[in-house]
């Protein structure tokens, strides 16, 4: 994993590089042509997809770096209550509907939570865009 890491750290500089030459001169072109041109257009649009290159750069380049875990230990439920929380909209409009069952007296899992929530959110907005018509989401830990 570490030298995994390393080599798309790697890559992402050596892409980015480029793109901030390219990026600035596209901005000294777009500068210096006048507004009506269709030229200057078609430069804004390639700025604007540099800008998401980059930004899927950085994503890259955030990703090869090691996360630092906060691992504690926490009750589960209380994490999934958090992320049906914040799917609650998403799913009421979409026409889903969630159900939770928890079996009681769960011991404390050791987590991140913050990853563990990133985790349960992915997989249930995922689920509630598998479902185009409508569905049910069951959520359940045993």
């Amino acid at each position: 994993m570490s030298i995994i890491s390393e080599l798309v750290d790697g890559v992402a500089h050596e892409i980015k590089n480029p793109l901030t030459t390219t990026r600035g001169i596209l901005q000294l072109l777009k500068e210096n042509l006048s507004a009506d041109n269709l030229t200057q257009r078609h430069i804004s649009m390639a700025l604007k997809e540099t800008d998401k290159i980059n930004d899927i750069i950085k994503e890259l380049m955030l990703l090869s770096q090691p996360a630092k875990q906060n691992l504690t230990f926490t009750q589960i439920e209380s994490v999934l209550d958090e992320v049906s929380l914040l799917i609650d909209s998403d799913a009421v409009f979409n026409n889903v509907t969630v159900k939770r069952t928890y079996q009681p007296n769960l011991p404390l899992a050791v987590m991140d939570v913050n990853q563990m929530k990133r985790v349960f959110l992915n997989l249930a907005v995922n689920a509630i865009n598998a479902m185009p018509n409508g569905g049910i989401l069951n959520i359940s830990v045993a």
